[in-house]
């Protein structure tokens, strides 16, 4: 097949955008067909390579040789006749010395492109295999969790083991992952729910600070304490697996989406501050889950089909950069004992994060030393048989390849694997004991009220209990309205009003014009005006939004003051103070005057901008996760 040929297949529908003709297609050169690789590979950082380079031949003009006019005799006779017979010959003579200068050109271009490729990509362009998926025990401090784990499992049967690994499915149960339960030995139906902000869909919780804010607090007190209230907080609801915190992205790229929810782009920092909240959460004895293991630095493309492409963009990253950047922060969570690790939906090398050996297998579990269980973001896992074999121990949420399809890539398709020799059984005994050992290491087995006492589908107290199913109807009691808040001085309100506070960043302070006076004029200012001080503040980000502080989905519009991205990383604000109000109570109305002008646009009186003595402008730049689009939403 001809290379390009090839690298349309690869493409799919998408692969020439500029369609040429026939033959306008520059044929292979030597150096290039004597290369494993594609016109993809070589120029893979550009997915219009094929067509730019197309269009650098058509730019070079027209330099097929064509047969000879016939003329007039007239017109092929004399002296005039013969020196332009001669001209066209030397014209002739130029067009195939320029050609084979190109026809050069271009060769050494290749072979140079072919030679960097081959130096500085991986074999093939692809993530190294690394079997077998090592097996969880080799930590003393998980020594006791994996021995009362192993005497669990070898109970189980085959269909009791697969329950474990496997999802129910979205919305089939109360939270937004669970897993299967093994009734006849007591191990419940674990109940994983975001996230990293406090607990998502529920009611009575607290929204903490975004990780970006409790990352500028630098103060490993503050880390801890926001851990242990978050894991306090998803105690008090009956979550098995906090989802969170989040250290991926990391933030190479500012408009990734979600960078806000983890503690910013140095990797120390993202690897001091997950181990403090791992601690925070796991001592309050529930299971954290470090995420997105690894790469997802950006929303577009992250995931096959949802921006439609069919295949997830790929993170290629090589191995120092890995170990030094990316990989940094899960190393620390590791070493704090962190539980469970959240693949990301991107492919890391070509091979999707969720399926990819050498990850897993090769640098978590091995490397690192991992002794917990791998779960699969939201429908990230793309293979069946080669991710057990990778290294993933629980497919979430359970569906498939399709959301809510019940089609599970386990399940009964893992049974099955299991009885033809395509999983080894002592794979699948490795899955279900590392979980059931994150399980005891977290003091779980001692819960007395096994099950979340909320549901993400409905508000009311009473509804389905199954909400996704299309056959089960059965309705119970489904919120129980447990305040996780904390009360009195235990309140963690003060914790948030404390971090909100120690991670302001003051970039300029031109003039000392900060801190200001409630009084309004400062003590030191000579020949204080009789009148008083005059104050405006402007923007609409000092104001709560018109249509409620929850209007949108997973907080996914920007209309007023902005707390939150948006996301599976959001929660619903139990309360929210907006800036115009704490402004006005912070003034004395004595001495002060404040006026607001709180929309973004510009009044058309511009006395209220020039007859101030201080303007205070507020604005806000938003982002999230690529499922929710906020600019389709602002007024819904």
């Amino acid at each position: 097949m001809p290379l390009y040929e090839s690298y349309e297949l690869r493409r799919g529908k998408y692969a020439r955008i500029d369609a040429p003709a026939e033959d306008d297609l520059e044929p292979s050169s030597p150096s290039s067909s004597e290369s494993t690789g594609t016109l993809e590979d070589l120029e893979e950082d550009d997915p219009l390579a094929f067509d730019r380079k197309i269009r650098r031949k058509k730019s070079a003009g027209d330099l097929k040789l064509r047969k000879a006019s016939f003329r007039t005799d007239a017109e092929g006779t004399g002296t005039a006749g013969f020196a332009r017979r001669a001209g066209r010959r030397a014209s002739g003579r130029c067009c195939c010395w320029l050609l084979a200068l190109v026809a050069a050109t271009v060769l050494v271009l290749a072979s140079g492109g072919i030679w960097a490729w081959k130096v500085k990509a991986p074999k093939d362009g692809l993530s190294p295999p690394w079997y077998p998926s090592p097996k969880g025990g080799t930590d003393t401090a998980w020594e006791a969790s994996y021995k009362k784990a192993a005497v669990l499992v070898r109970q189980m049967t085959l269909p009791e083991k697969v329950n474990i690994t496997t999802g129910t499915g979205w919305s089939m149960d109360m939270c937004v992952g669970n897993n299967g339960a093994v009734p006849r030995l007591k191990f419940p139906s674990l109940c994983l729910q975001d996230g990293p902000l406090g607990i998502r869909f529920a009611d009575n919780i607290t929204a903490f600070p975004a990780g970006i804010t409790v990352g500028a607090t630098w103060s490993k007190e503050l880390m801890y304490l926001r851990g242990k209230a978050l894991g306090a907080e998803a105690a008090a609801k009956g979550v098995n697996v906090l989802l969170g915190p989040a250290m991926g992205p990391l933030g190479r790229m500012p408009a990734g989406g979600r960078n806000w929810e983890g503690f910013g782009s140095d990797p120390v920092l993202q690897g001091i501050a997950a181990a403090q909240t791992i601690k925070g959460i796991q001592e309050a004895g529930v299971m954290a889950t470090a995420k997105h293991y690894v790469g997802n630095e950006q929303e577009h493309f992250r995931q096959a089909w949802e921006w439609g492409t069919p295949s997830a963009i790929s993170s290629n990253i090589d191995d120092r950069t890995l170990h030094e950047i990316y990989a940094w922060p899960f190393a620390d969570s590791v070493r704090a004992g962190v539980t469970s690790v959240m693949c990301s939906y991107n492919q890391v090398n070509s091979s999707y994060a969720c399926q990819n050996s050498m990850l897993l297998n090769g640098v978590l579990k091995d490397e690192l030393g991992f002794q917990g269980f791998v779960q699969s973001d939201w429908l990230a896992q793309r293979g069946g048989v080669a991710s057990a074999l990778a290294g993933l121990d629980m497919t979430m949420p359970g569906d498939g390849l399709r959301w809510a399809k019940g089609n599970s890539l386990w399940g009964a398709e893992l049974t099955r694997a299991v009885l033809n020799g395509s999983v080894p059984i002592d794979r699948v005994d490795d899955m279900v004991t590392r979980i059931v050992a994150s399980w005891y290491q977290v003091g779980q087995d001692k819960w007395s009220d096994q099950g979340p006492n909320f549901s993400s589908w409905t508000n009311e107290r009473i509804g389905k209990l199954h909400e996704g199913s299309p056959s089960d109807h059965s309705v119970g009691v489904v919120n129980k309205f447990v305040n996780a808040q904390g009360e009195g001085e235990d309140a963690h309100g003060h914790l948030v009003r404390r971090i909100a506070a120690e991670g302001t960043v003051l970039l300029k302070n031109q003039g000392k014009m900060l801190p200001l006076d409630r009084q309004g004029w400062k003590p030191n200012t000579k020949d204080k005006p009789r009148t008083k001080y005059r104050v405006g503040v402007f923007g609409e980000d000092a104001r709560l939004p018109h249509h409620g502080i929850n209007h949108c989905p997973d907080q996914s519009c920007n209309e007023g003051t902005l707390a939150s991205g948006w996301g599976s990383g959001a929660v619903n604000f139990p309360y929210l103070v907006e800036p115009m109000a704490a402004i006005r109570e912070a003034f004395a109305n004595e001495t002060v005057f404040v006026t607001d002008w709180l929309e973004n646009k510009l009044p058309a009186q511009k006395e209220i901008l020039h007859n101030q003595d201080l303007c205070i402008v507020f604005a806000n730049a938003d982002a999230g996760e690529g499922f929710e689009h906020y600019e389709s939403k602002q007024y819904r």
